[in-house]
């Protein structure tokens, strides 16, 4: 989806690294740091939408990418921690 001022783009990822995927969060996606705008989960999949502005679109590999194209995706790193420590309570509880 194209407007003035931003591309819309949408992105299906595995459920498992989607869980870390939260909205107004950050993902990386091959090196290119961007905002999580909307996060929708289903059973095996997460689909999330971010707006990309044309200074990001033109001077990236972005304005190539087509559906079934496969991209490298680094969830923030806060997301990543808060999963972490909540594991290790989880498992504290479980002793």
């Amino acid at each position: 989806v194209s407007q003035d001022e931003f591309t819309e783009m949408k992105f299906e990822i595995p459920a498992t690294i989607g869980r870390l995927v939260a909205m107004k969060g950050s993902v990386a996606l091959d090196g290119i740091s961007l905002t999580v705008n909307e996060v929708r989960d289903t059973k095996n999949k997460t689909i999330f939408t971010t707006m990309i502005i044309p200074h990001t679109l033109h001077t990236t590999n972005l304005s190539t990418v087509k559906p079934g194209d496969d991209l490298h995706i680094e969830v923030d790193i806060i997301a990543k921690y808060i999963h972490r420590i909540m594991q290790h309570r989880a498992a504290q509880r479980d002793r």
